[in-house]
C-alpha cells in the first residue's frame, strides 16, 4: 500500500527546491559576468614584462618584452590575436643622428649566438629600434654591441618592484568609476615602462583606451604608490 503524503509537506519541499533554484540562478549569473580586473587583463592590447637598459653620454639603450594585439591600433577594442615582441631601442643623447635612417648592430640573449639587426629610424621621433618577435625571460642576459661599444643592459626596476599585473589591478581601481559608466561597452589596456630624464628610475605606466573615445592613464611607482596621471 502507498502511504499517503500530506499536502504541507509537498508546499514545504517545493518552497525550498524553488529557493534552491534561485540561488543557483544568481550564483551563475554572478560568475558569468567578469569584474573590472578580468576584463582589463583579458583585454590588454600592449603589456611590457620588463625592461633592461644602459647608457652612455651618446646614447640610451632599452630593451622591451611582452605581447600585444596583432592588430595594433588604439581604438578601443583588443584584437583577439595578441602577439610577443622583444623590442632594442636606442636613442641618441649627445649626438646628432638625424641624418642616419639605420643603425647596424647585434644583440645577444644569454648563452645564444649573437644576432645582426638593423634598427630603423622611427619616422616620427630620434629614436631607432627592432623588433626579435619572441618572448624573452626577464632574467635572461642581453648585451647589444653597436660599432664596437658593449651595453650590458641590466634591469630597470629592483626585485621587489610589483609586477605588470599588479600595476594594472591599481591602474583599475583607480579608474573604475570612469570605466564602468554609461557608455563604455569596451576599453582596451596598455601597461608600459617609463623612466626619467636621465633614465636613473623606472616606473609603470598604465593606460586605458575606451570605446567611447577617453584615454586615461597613471604613473605608479615600483613599490604600487600612484604618482600622477588622467581622468
Amino acid at each position: 500500500m502507498f502511504k499517503k503524503v500530506g499536502w504541507k509537506r509537498f508546499l514545504v519541499v517545493g518552497g525550498i527546491a524553488a529557493i534552491l533554484v534561485v540561488f543557483l540562478v544568481l550564483a551563475l549569473q554572478t560568475t558569468a559576468v567578469p569584474s573590472l580586473h578580468e576584463r582589463a587583463k583579458a583585454n590588454v592590447s600592449e603589456a611590457r614584462f620588463f625592461m633592461r637598459q644602459a647608457q652612455t653620454q651618446d646614447l640610451r639603450v632599452q630593451f622591451f618584452s611582452g605581447i600585444r594585439e596583432q592588430n595594433y591600433a588604439m581604438d578601443g577594442v583588443t584584437d583577439a590575436n595578441t602577439v610577443p615582441f622583444a623590442l632594442i631601442n636606442v636613442e641618441p643623447r649627445g649626438i646628432n643622428l638625424i641624418d642616419v635612417q639605420e643603425l647596424t648592430g647585434s644583440i645577444k640573449l644569454g648563452d645564444a649566438e649573437p644576432k645582426e639587426i638593423t634598427l630603423e629610424r622611427n619616422q616620427f621621433g630620434r629614436n631607432f629600434g627592432f623588433d626579435l618577435g619572441e618572448l624573452v625571460d626577464a632574467e635572461t642576459e642581453v648585451i647589444f654591441i653597436l660599432d664596437e661599444e658593449v651595453f650590458a643592459l641590466t634591469q630597470s626596476m629592483p626585485e621587489n618592484a610589483i609586477s605588470w599585473e599588479r600595476a594594472l589591478e591599481l591602474g583599475v581601481d583607480h579608474f573604475k568609476g570612469e570605466l564602468s559608466a554609461d557608455g563604455v561597452t569596451s576599453f582596451e589596456s596598455y601597461i608600459k615602462i617609463i623612466t626619467d630624464r636621465e633614465n636613473l628610475g623606472a616606473f609603470w605606466f598604465v593606460q586605458f583606451v575606451t570605446n567611447d573615445g577617453q584615454t586615461l592613464f597613471i604613473v605608479i611607482n615600483v613599490d604600487g604608490q600612484l604618482l600622477q596621471g588622467r581622468d
